[in-house]
């Protein structure tokens, strides 16, 4: 793995280790997501700490669906610190892992959580379930 990430974002502890999702503030969708919501998901979602796979947001399938032919990493403990939620991500020797791989490298991806819920609250995110972490275009996400 290129060293790249860690010296364009000293502030990671980890050199593949994003920030996925922001919360208790609206996103670009006017949602909000609140740590009582979304620390319970997270425990399902990370339950036997096993790593989950992603691809780019504009390849996930009907229903949320994570098509394996378009799988581009893995994403591994995703937890919370302070008011965000972080995941680690390595990149997979398939072609859309190449891909990200050298989107990576330019800086010009980030990633998101990819999920569901049941309704909103007065702009809060209620019953929140993660499915999966999603890479997409840098300032392209919610």
């Amino acid at each position: 793995m290129p060293t790249i990430y860690s010296k364009r974002h000293p502030q990671r502890t980890n050199p593949l280790e994003f920030v996925v999702l922001q919360m208790g503030v609206p996103n670009k969708n006017g949602r909000t997501y609140l740590r009582q919501d979304v620390a319970p998901a997270l425990l399902k979602f990370n339950f036997n700490n096993d790593s989950k796979f992603g691809v780019f947001k504009d390849d996930v399938g009907p229903g949320g669906t994570l098509l394996l032919n378009k799988v581009a990493f893995v994403s591994e403990n995703v937890h919370i610190r302070g008011d965000k939620v972080y995941a680690t991500v390595k990149p997979l020797k398939t072609p859309a892992g190449l891909v990200l791989e050298k989107l990576l490298a330019l800086d010009l991806v980030e990633f998101r959580t990819l999920g569901t819920y049941s309704h909103l609250d007065n702009g809060c995110i209620k019953n929140w379930k993660l499915i999966a972490v999603v890479a997409m275009s840098k300032g392209e996400g919610a």
